[in-house]
């Protein structure tokens, strides 16, 4: 009996593809295109490391990150949390966001505080 079904199955042919050249391509190229962001997101993470760890070791008191989309701005509170740096997201010209650390041991008061956050966030 099994005989019988083993020739069976060998001699069925498999279902047709859904998948065409086409779509199988696709795939490729998204495949490929899901490597490249995801080593350019590695990269700028390593960048933002970089200057962090470097304004860490110097006597700045506080580094501004160039203007960048809500996701990289992410990144870089991320990234200043983990060094245990205070972050905000501040206005720049042409209203472009940017953010701003601070060292922690330079951080004022309440009342400073409210200062420096009235002085840095944008204005209509």
């Amino acid at each position: 009996m099994s005989d019988l079904l083993g020739s069976i199955l060998k001699n069925m042919t498999p279902p047709p593809s859904t998948q065409t050249k086409e779509s199988i391509q696709r795939k490729r190229e998204l495949r490929k295109l899901e490597t490249a962001e995801k080593k350019r997101r590695d990269e700028y993470i390593r960048d933002i490391e970089n200057k962090v760890e470097a304004f860490i070791l110097g006597k700045d008191r506080e580094y501004k990150f160039e203007p960048v989309d809500k996701e990289w701005r992410a990144i870089q509170h991320d990234v200043a949390e983990t060094a245990k740096l205070f972050s905000m997201s501040c206005w720049g010209e042409n209203r472009e966001k940017y953010v701003l650390i601070i060292k922690k041991e330079y951080l004022p008061d309440d009342e400073g505080l409210k200062r420096l956050l009235s002085t840095r966030l944008w204005k209509a």
